[in-house]
């Protein structure tokens, strides 16, 4: 400890009390050891007594002194007791509590002023004061019992478990003292209140004070950075906010129309607004006499008695065509449309190769439409319609004497005609396509109902009557068919949509020609590689096989 100077010994003690409240409980501890001018006893009382009195609010300081706050401030000796520093330690800690404890100004309040204050420096305060007080309180019981200082005992005097000293340990090593700037982590680059979006942040992140509390925090720790509360978020942020979100929308925009780009091609369009997995343009009409409608079903011949029956043309018109999977179509139109995921790789069809022989399996449903056994490409063998339609849509039935190579789950044959209503109906005047449509729609009717009486099929159903819904649906049953489903393009447009793949040089596809029909109204399909006769091109042999446990049948068995 040194000489005071001369120079400060002679300055009035007015000066000295200013120069000492401005300063906290660790200066002036620091100065206290340092300097015996200011080792004074009676010199720290003052400065004590008029810091809680005229430095803070009297309602935050009161108490200060009483032994469950700052007994731990005082000292004895012959002339009586004392206050020290530490004292003015403890009053710092309990102005500083009772200030964070406040509530937030209302709106009278604001007008007249307010300040925001970091919440997450507000919590970290309050955790460390709450470690600070339970530090005085262990020093408070080790001098009381100084023969066993380190002992492991609670407020009760109870000793504690090890698992109380646990969390006791890890409350401590978790605490620790509040940095310097209060609103350092809601500061802005621009030194001013960061902008928060949603209230939700807003909430979590920062709080208002009233001018007075404001005003002991910022003696504390000078440091701080002032918010007002009038002046709101920066101007300057929340323009660079602002035009981020233009970029982000221009940005957003650009690759939508980038990803949209080949829509602009008549034929790429044509095939992601295509439902029914055909081309319609390329259908048969009723005017080409090959056997189907305007519509693009099938007009089936019926067999009169004494007459050969006729065999049904390919739906296709002559031409060139592409098999793609479905699954790639679909992921190609969702990228598309919404931009989930990434670019889908080019158009490949190398899917519909069998992993034996490296040859293409034909889909059930498709050999079934290009023999003409069906009227649409995405339908199963016991539902004809369209993916998308009614579940309740009538099914098409196909053509006894069809050659069918694959025989899709659950299809059953179909009972034997009547030639006499059929050649009685010609007989009467209707034609045979009107009698074909006829015999079609009882046929249809027969397979929906099929334990059900045919004659009663025209009888008004009553009121209220419970109709039976169509429980499975198509896509699932042409998953469940087929392990691969595909759609038919034509070689043109499979050559427009390949070109936006211009970095793959080759990739697999299947190809196939439907010729001219001959004499017979017979359409002849060549492939450009020989289909795979050998293997399943069903999904019946995907089912999954439950392998039980050995060790515990034999278990159960020698239970038993």
């Amino acid at each position: 400890m040194t000489k005071p100077c001369p120079l400060i010994s002679c300055l009035p003690p007015e000066v000295h009390l200013c120069v000492l409240t401005y300063l906290r409980s660790f200066d002036l501890s620091a100065m206290q050891r340092t300097c015996r001018f200011f080792n004074d006893r009676n010199q720290i009382d003052t400065v004590i007594n008029y810091t809680s009195k005229d430095v803070y609010p009297a309602e935050l300081t009161d108490g200060f002194d009483s032994p469950t706050v700052g007994w731990a401030g005082t000292s004895k000796d012959s002339g009586g007791h004392y206050l020290t520093y530490e004292a003015l330690r403890n009053m710092e800690l309990l102005v500083v509590a009772r200030v964070l404890s406040r509530p937030e100004p209302n709106l009278h309040e604001r007008r007249e002023g307010c300040f925001y204050v970091s919440k997450s420096w507000c919590r970290t305060a309050l955790r460390w004061l709450e470690v600070q007080q339970d530090e005085i309180r262990e020093r408070e019981r080790a001098l009381a019992s100084p023969r066993n200082p380190h002992s492991r005992k609670d407020k009760g005097g109870r000793k504690r478990s090890k698992k109380q000293e646990r969390l006791r340990c890890r409350k401590l090593s978790d605490s620790f003292p509040p940095w310097s700037n209060i609103n350092d982590d809601i500061l802005c680059p621009h030194s001013n209140l960061t902008v928060c979006e949603g209230s939700t942040s807003t909430r979590t992140r920062r709080r208002l004070m009233d001018r007075q509390a404001w005003k002991v925090l910022k003696k504390l720790y000078p440091d701080s950075v002032t918010l007002d509360g009038l002046n709101g978020e920066c101007l300057q942020c929340k323009l660079e906010v602002e035009m981020g979100k233009k970029n982000e929308a221009r940005l957003r925009e650009k690759e939508t129309n980038e990803r949209k780009l080949p829509l602009s091609c008549p034929l790429v369009r044509s095939i992601y607004t295509r439902s029914k997995g055909v081309p319609t343009h390329r259908l048969v009409s009723n005017n080409d006499s090959t056997g189907l409608s305007s519509s693009g079903a099938l007009a089936y011949s019926t067999p009169i008695r004494g007459q050969a029956q006729r065999k049904v043309a390919c739906p296709l018109k002559p031409g060139v065509y592409q098999a793609l999977p479905r699954a790639w179509c679909h992921g190609w139109r969702k990228y598309l449309r919404t931009g989930e995921g990434d670019r889908p790789c080019a158009p490949d069809s190398s899917a519909c190769l069998c992993d034996a022989h490296k040859l293409p399996l034909m889909p059930p449903h498709l050999e079934e439409f290009l023999n003409g056994e069906t009227t649409t490409l995405l339908s199963s063998g016991g539902n004809q319609s369209d993916v998308g339609s009614p579940s309740n849509a009538t099914p098409a039935t196909p053509l006894a004497g069809t050659p069918r190579p694959v025989v899709p789950v659950g299809w059953n044959p179909l009972p034997a005609r009547d030639d006499d209503m059929m050649n009685s109906l010609l007989s009467a005047g209707l034609s045979e396509a009107e009698v074909q449509t006829q015999r079609m729609a009882m046929l249809s009717m027969e397979r929906q109902n099929p334990y059900g009486n045919v004659h009663t099929l025209h009888d008004i159903p009553t009121e209220g009557a419970a109709t039976t819904p169509n429980q499975h649906r198509t896509n699932e049953q042409l998953d469940r068919e087929n392990k691969i489903v595909v759609e038919i393009l034509t070689d043109e447009e499979f050559t427009a949509l390949e070109q936006w793949w211009p970095e793959i040089c080759s990739s697999y596809a299947l190809r196939f020609a439907v010729l001219e029909p001959d004499v017979n109204r017979r359409s002849q399909i060549i492939w450009s590689t020989p289909p795979c006769r050998e293997c399943d091109g069903t999904g019946r042999g995907c089912n999954n096989v439950v392998v039980r446990n050995r060790a515990r049948i034999k278990r159960s068995s020698s239970s038993r």
